[in-house]
């Protein structure tokens, strides 16, 4: 589990770096993407960063229950 963790981990930070250099930039709000769900919907570069750090912030918290469990394999 130790591995998915640190990949997990490493994915994060890799965009927290990719978002740090986009975010320093005027037209992060005004770069307007399609969703790769459904391709009707738009929305800003920045709501785009915002959408993917709330749904990594839910993976860590899915993790971390997960290790909290009763059942879960110590190394």
């Amino acid at each position: 589990m130790n591995g998915e963790l640190d990949s997990l981990v490493s994915q994060a930070n890799t965009i927290a770096d990719d978002a740090r250099s986009v975010t320093k930039s005027s037209m992060i709000e005004r770069t307007i993407i399609t969703s790769p769900a459904l391709n009707f919907v738009t929305y800003s570069l920045m709501d785009a960063y915002r959408i993917i750090v709330v749904h990594e912030r839910r993976h860590f918290q899915q993790a971390r229950r997960v290790i909290e469990e009763s059942g879960f394999p110590v190394n």
